[in-house]
């Protein structure tokens, strides 16, 4: 006897409902629909690059949630500083759960540079594939003054 609901938990793994964050700002990209004159506050309404996410939690002071939606990013990522905005989310997103548009992948701008440096402690990664080059997928900070990326988390 097949089990209903965990099936359909199988079907929709992957997927993160959107919830509003209470303790920070949420924030929306889509590379393909979002456009980088928005403000990122609602999914209609998306940011065109993950980076002018990051860069926007410059007031947010942490505990922000950025949702990313499916399709490949080629950017060179780096979180806040730790003093700016430490304990944040950075969650892929199918905006059509049950059915796949393909994954949220992540590949470096420039060469010899990591998919992602995390400057700053507690962030929350999920859902991403990433295609590193020689400057690896996941960097994560503590060598420099105000670059603490202890306690994050990666997640699938």
């Amino acid at each position: 006897m097949v089990n209903r609901a965990y099936l359909e938990s199988l079907m929709n793994r992957g997927s993160e409902p959107f919830e509003r964050n209470p303790w920070g700002v949420t924030l929306y990209v889509d590379g393909t629909n979002g456009l980088a004159i928005n403000d990122g506050l609602e999914p209609d309404n998306a940011l065109l690059t993950i980076q002018s996410a990051f860069d926007l939690l410059a007031t947010a002071r942490g505990r922000a949630t950025i949702y990313v939606a499916p399709g490949g990013y080629s950017e060179d990522l780096r979180t806040p500083l730790n003093a700016i905005a430490p304990f944040g989310r950075l969650i892929a997103w199918n905006p059509t759960p049950g059915r796949s548009f393909g994954a949220v992948y992540l590949s470096p701008a420039t060469a010899s540079t990591p998919c992602l440096i995390v400057q700053a402690r507690g962030w929350l990664i999920k859902g991403f594939e990433f295609d590193p080059n020689a400057g690896g997928a996941i960097v994560i900070g503590g060598a420099t003054a105000g670059n603490n990326g202890a306690g994050t988390i990666t997640g699938t």
